[in-house]
């Protein structure tokens, strides 16, 4: 645990790296008051939000700052702004939070209201999903303060269960994700462009791309080609398989290889250095590999995966599980090579971690006197700032910051 002298000086650092990390230069010093809540957190609140973690790492608890309801954070970029979802009386909401100006309610592209935001670059502009009128199907979007929330539309805009959802968006403004099981890039213009697939049978083509490095280099997932039919054996159900994959143009794929039955890349730096999960877990997919909601809305995670780094020189490696555990998977990896994501614990909890080559896996706790003992890491800045959620001693989900230096 850190000592009070040392917690302060870290709490002082952390806060002042808000103000002094460099992004894109034109947006950040041109913020447009709207990016102002109507009751802003005062400094006392935003103070109160910082509390010492389980195992005695800085936090920011985002669901302490008062009202509305922030419970995850999806999303950090390298001047210390978040997004995730957050939650009003009336709808879940997609969210951006500033220790300069507070929370931004981002909106929905329509009723039903329901979005949240995925990823922020460093010029501001934030991606996610809404769902739109007249249907209950998702639509990726881009927010940005001066344009507000776009409908990026579908691949099948004309199908009545078009859907797609954005994941990531580089400092270029790119946008990745997936549309009607379709892997896409988005740009300003050229709009939303198919990646191509492992498989070269249109039946079996299905991807998804999860995010994009400041090269325009994509990671995220690919079905592999059907197994080829013996006309000898009786034909048997098969489940769909797909492994990890980095695209490099838009018909150019590389397979990365799995170290179970499926494999999903879920983060990539500008050193070109991925990281994600491989699992025994059986069908597709939409959600990060690892976890999966149940039939009753719960989040659960999947036992049989393992969290992977991928690097050209050594390939897929798995990467160390915390203690006594069973079960990981790797969400995000910062241009550092710090790696954040979640992990078991040899008492059966689900812990956030974060791991370097030098130090290995190394647990981030929950927040302090979590009796639910989950947590989860889903993004990490240059800076050490790592975004996610924790359950606080209430039973409620927050969001929460923790800084890793």
């Amino acid at each position: 645990m850190l000592t009070n002298t040392k917690l302060c000086k870290t709490i002082l650092l952390f806060l002042t790296a808000f103000l002094t990390i460099p992004g894109c230069k034109k947006i950040e010093n041109e913020i447009s008051p709207s990016l102002m809540m109507t009751n802003n957190p005062s400094p006392s609140l935003i103070k109160s939000g910082v509390v010492t973690s389980t195992t005695g790492f800085p936090m920011i608890d985002l669901g302490a700052l008062g009202s509305p309801r922030i419970e995850c954070a999806y999303g950090v970029n390298n001047s210390g702004k978040v997004v995730g979802q957050a939650f009003s009386p009336s709808h879940p909401y997609a969210f951006l939070w500033s220790r300069q100006y507070g929370f931004k309610d981002l909106g929905t592209l329509g009723t039903p209201e329901n979005s949240w935001a995925n990823d922020i670059n460093d010029c501001g502009q934030v991606v996610g999903c809404s769902w739109v009128p007249p249907t209950t199907l998702q639509r990726a979007f881009l927010w940005r303060d001066n344009g507000g929330m776009v409908n990026l539309g579908t691949f099948g805009d004309f199908l009545e269960n078009s859907f797609s959802m954005g994941f990531g968006i580089n400092n270029r403004g790119e946008i990745v994700g997936v549309s009607d099981n379709l892997a896409f890039l988005w740009t300003k213009g050229h709009g939303m462009v198919r990646l191509g697939t492992l498989s070269k049978d249109e039946k079996w083509k299905g991807g998804g791309a999860r995010d994009i490095n400041d090269n325009g280099q994509i990671v995220g997932m690919s079905q592999l080609p059907a197994p080829e039919s013996n006309p000898e054996v009786p034909w048997t159900w098969k489940p769909d398989q797909y492994h990890a994959v980095l695209w490099t143009g838009v018909e150019k794929i590389l397979d990365l290889g799995t170290l179970k039955l499926n494999s999903q890349a879920l983060g990539i730096n500008n050193r070109r250095e991925i990281v994600g999960g491989s699992s025994d877990k059986e069908g597709w997919t939409h959600e990060r590999i690892g976890s999966y909601h149940n039939e009753n809305g719960l989040l659960c995670f999947d036992p049989s995966c393992v969290a992977f780094i991928w690097t050209e020189r050594h390939g897929m490696t798995q990467l160390p599980i915390l203690a006594g555990g069973n079960a990981s998977s790797a969400h995000a990896i910062n241009d550092i090579g710090q790696v954040v994501g979640w992990s078991y614990t040899a008492a059966n909890e689900v812990h956030a971690f974060v791991w370097t080559s030098k130090k290995g896996t190394i647990d981030l706790g929950t927040l302090p006197g979590d009796h639910k003992y989950e947590s989860v890491a889903y993004s990490i800045n240059n800076p050490g700032q790592v975004a996610g959620y924790s359950f606080a001693e209430d039973g409620s989900k927050h969001a929460v910051i923790w800084t890793i230096k």
